[in-house]
């Protein structure tokens, strides 16, 4: 994949997270030091928030996954960890953190498009292609998923 179809991925999954149901960052409340109830879900996904908004991005994924292993619930805290790791170019780490939750929720078909849109991103064709379709079958007229799927079937030989 040329390296300009792949930051055009990154950034295709990066706007579509943004889309997703109540996208975290928006939510960040200004909080400068630790939560002092470390096991605290809420407060420790707070405080990855304020990170996030200050470009800490690593300590607001460490955060948010803290808060995840203290009760919040993985899609709660996906938009945030999908947006930390793209904006962040962990690409790979992102896709980490989105599989398991669609496999847990197979019905999500924005989520289905950012998986492909980073499938895309990371040279795996295959995968991508075969999100891409299931978005399309649901969803014919997702113009940028046809698209996307149209110029990666054109690529594949």
């Amino acid at each position: 994949m040329t390296g300009r179809l792949m930051r055009g991925c990154v950034i295709v999954a990066l706007l579509a997270c943004a889309g997703m149901s109540g996208c975290a960052a928006s939510q960040a409340r200004d909080v400068q030091e630790v939560p002092s109830r470390v096991l605290d879900p809420d407060a420790l996904f707070r405080f990855a928030l304020s990170l996030a908004d200050r470009g800490d991005l690593v300590r607001a994924e460490q955060y948010a996954l803290l808060a995840v292993e203290s009760g919040l619930s993985p899609r709660q805290s996906l938009p945030l960890l999908l947006s930390v790791c793209l904006r962040s170019s962990r690409v790979t780490s992102a896709l980490a953190h989105a599989e398991p939750v669609l496999r847990s929720f197979p019905d999500d078909h924005r989520l289905r498009y950012v998986v492909a849109s980073i499938y895309a991103a990371l040279d795996r064709h295959d995968d991508a292609v075969r999100e891409l379709a299931e978005v399309v079958r649901v969803d014919p007229i997702h113009a940028q998923a046809v698209a996307l799927l149209r110029r990666l079937q054109e690529e594949t030989p």
